[in-house]
């Protein structure tokens, strides 16, 4: 599996973690496998470069997350929030970005059109 597709399991994994049937040890052996997946899938999502903005890679993430979790209620939205953890950089890059995204929808999507016009402005 490449790095790229395993990126696809942290939705997946949160949404266990949060499920109240999950036991505790399946629930610490997500955090353990997700403390391994943070690192691998920020710094190495499409489109991000080290040492380019590891921030590209974490809203990369989200938003992944955020196709999974959009229509669910905003208490399990929060769950996994809190879920995502504190544990390492990269999670906590992740934890804010949903944050933003849950707080201001859409929020993410404008901060790239807006990075975008810069870019093009910055190039002309």
């Amino acid at each position: 599996m490449e790095v790229s597709d395993r990126r696809y399991l942290i939705p997946i994994l949160l949404l266990l973690k949060v499920d109240s049937g999950s036991s505790l040890a399946l629930r610490r052996t997500i955090d353990d496998t997700l403390d391994l997946l943070w690192a691998e899938s920020v710094w190495n999502s499409p489109g991000v470069s080290y040492p380019s903005s590891n921030a590209n890679g974490a809203k990369s993430i989200v938003m992944d997350l955020l196709r999974q979790t959009r229509s669910l209620p905003c208490s399990i939205q929060t769950s996994v929030l809190l879920a995502i953890g504190q544990t390492t950089f990269e999670a906590r890059l992740v934890a804010r970005w949903y944050a933003v995204e849950l707080l201001s929808p859409g929020c993410l999507q404008s901060l790239d059109e807006v990075r975008q016009l810069d870019t093009s402005k910055a190039h002309s």
